[in-house]
């Protein structure tokens, strides 16, 4: 007859087991959903979107009197700005008023868009499709493995069975992929124009380091708790 925490862990096991077939089902029909999103963003002809609008703009700062900015030259700063109309593609810039003091100012006028291609938010949202993609796959490919280590708790005898370490290996290397992509999480991606990428910040993210390093810890615990168990086995 089993012991009360065996049939604990089986159950645990079957569960799980139940749980990570629905979030693999779930991480897949998402994967394919980014996939197919991020072909037809690419797709997509470059004059698909356009923005076009305006709004006012009023802005104002204050600065301690403590701060330099007497050194900014502000008297010549707000007499060549009053006026101004800055033009960038479809993009206006227009300044009614600029009042610039040493402590402080306000600008007040007016931005307008005209007809702008939103050509590189479509590349953009491919990409991030696409990065979102590559993650789900990996957990896909980690709920594979998930799901074999539970079904192999849910019928164990023993959690120093063979079967047992052999999955949790798998398991722990599984979560590889995972990390490799967690150096990468949190990055952003900047535009120096309206139709470029100019590069790739990296943030590296330690917890998910930890917690493969954390895995593999267990799975050798386990391994040495297996290798006293068939010693004891072969003793008795």
């Amino acid at each position: 007859m089993k012991n009360d925490i065996i049939k604990r862990i089986n159950t645990i096991g079957k569960v799980s087991s139940i749980i990570t077939l629905i979030c693999r089902i779930i991480a897949i029909i998402g994967a394919v959903a980014c996939i197919v999103g991020g072909f037809i963003c690419l797709a997509a002809p470059k004059d698909t979107v356009k923005f076009s609008g305006g709004a006012d703009v009023n802005f104002s700062y204050e600065v301690d009197d403590k701060f330099p900015v007497k050194f900014f030259g502000f008297d010549d700063m707000e007499s060549d700005l009053k006026g101004q109309s800055i033009r960038f593609g479809g993009i206006s810039v227009d300044i009614t008023k600029a009042e610039m003091k040493d402590n402080a100012g306000v600008f007040e006028g007016s931005v307008n868009l005209d007809n702008i291609d939103a050509a590189h938010f479509i590349r953009m949202a491919a990409v991030g499709l696409f990065l979102a993609a590559i993650y789900l796959a990996a957990i896909t490919v980690l709920l594979v493995f998930t799901q074999k280590l539970a079904k192999a708790f849910s019928v164990c005898e023993s959690p120093f069975e063979a079967n047992v370490i052999k999955r949790m290996k798998a398991f722990a290397y599984s979560l590889i992929p995972l990390g490799v992509i967690s150096l990468f999480s949190g990055s952003s991606f900047k535009y120096a124009s309206f139709a470029s990428v100019s590069g790739l910040n990296l943030n590296i993210n330690f917890t998910a380091i930890i917690l493969i390093i954390a895995v593999f810890l267990f799975v050798q615990i386990f391994n040495y708790g297996a290798q006293l168990q068939q010693e004891s086995d072969e003793t008795v």
